[in-house]
């Protein structure tokens, strides 16, 4: 029997959360269980990056929307499929099939927290280094959490 219960990692082991808290009462002392490992997704990370994304889209003016900028942040952070399109050519002006660059999706079911949390490191790193040069990490992590807490 498979069941799902959330625990979480204390200095004594894997103890479960106040919901599961008797989970774990019919298994006897010393027995051994199966135990799979998955972090789920912190919902305050994934509004972190639009957070993010809303300090960054004043201080630019070449994306018009802050959808087209994430997009864009996606696909230069490495977080990117190619995709088939129709696309005109440059040189003959005609229509034809082409391949372009869409983000990949950033849901729960899409992404798990270590992924996540590394899309977004690479995000920061492009922000940084292209768009807002000069700006100190820790600088541009206190404007979001800013607007995370609601100063802003």
């Amino acid at each position: 029997m498979t069941e799902t219960h959330l625990f979480q990692r204390t200095l004594h082991g894997l103890q479960p959360d106040a919901v599961n808290a008797g989970v774990l009462d019919d298994v006897p002392i010393g027995s051994i269980v199966s135990v799979t490992i998955k972090r789920p997704r912190n919902v305050l990370h994934h509004r972190k990056l639009f957070a993010l994304i809303s300090v960054v889209f004043p201080h630019q003016s070449v994306w018009l929307t802050r959808e087209d900028l994430r997009e864009s942040l996606l696909i230069a952070a490495g977080h990117s499929e190619a995709v088939q399109a129709m696309i005109t050519d440059p040189t003959t002006k005609k229509r034809v099939l082409g391949e372009v660059w869409r983000a990949k999706s950033i849901s729960f079911k899409a992404l798990d927290q270590k992924g996540f949390e590394a899309v977004y490191d690479r995000v920061v790193h492009i922000i940084l280094t292209k768009i807002l040069k000069g700006v100190d990490r820790a600088d541009l992590d206190r404007e979001v959490e800013e607007i995370l807490i609601g100063r802003r």
